[in-house]
C-alpha cells in the first residue's frame, strides 16, 4: 500500500515526469484500499479536484473520513472544511469544529489559525 501511495504522489506531484492524476488517482484508490491513510487522502484531494470530470465531493468525503481513520492530520482538516460547507453531504458544523481542534493539536498550522470557514 505505501509503495502505490508513494508512486501515486509522484505522478500527482508531477515529479520529475509529467503529471498523471488519472494514474495516481488509481493509484491512491489501491493504496487507500491497503490500509494507506496518506493514500485515501490523496484520493480525497483528487475527488475533490474532480480530476476526470466534475469534483464529487461525497467521495471525497468519504475517502477522507476513511484517511481520518487511519490516523491522518491533514485529512481531518480536508474533511473538516467540506463538512462545514456541506459539500458532499449535509452540513455538520459540530463534527467540522471537533476535526478541526484534532487537527490543530496534531500540528496541522491551517486548522489552527481558527479556520475562517468556522
Amino acid at each position: 500500500a505505501t509503495s502505490c501511495y508513494k508512486a501515486g504522489l509522484v505522478l500527482d506531484r508531477g515529479t520529475d515526469i509529467p503529471r498523471d492524476a488519472a494514474q495516481a488517482k488509481t493509484l491512491y484508490a489501491t493504496a487507500c484500499d491497503g490500509g494507506a491513510a496518506d493514500g485515501c487522502y490523496g484520493l480525497g484531494q483528487l475527488h475533490e479536484e474532480g480530476v476526470g470530470g466534475q469534483p464529487d465531493y461525497l467521495a471525497a468525503r468519504e475517502a477522507y473520513d476513511r484517511a481520518v481513520e487511519g490516523g491522518s492530520t491533514e485529512a481531518r482538516g480536508a474533511l473538516s472544511r467540506l463538512l462545514w460547507q456541506g459539500l458532499g453531504g449535509p452540513r455538520r458544523k459540530g463534527r467540522a469544529r471537533e476535526l478541526a481542534e484534532e487537527a490543530c493539536q496534531l500540528g496541522d498550522r491551517r486548522a489552527c489559525q481558527g479556520p475562517s470557514f468556522l
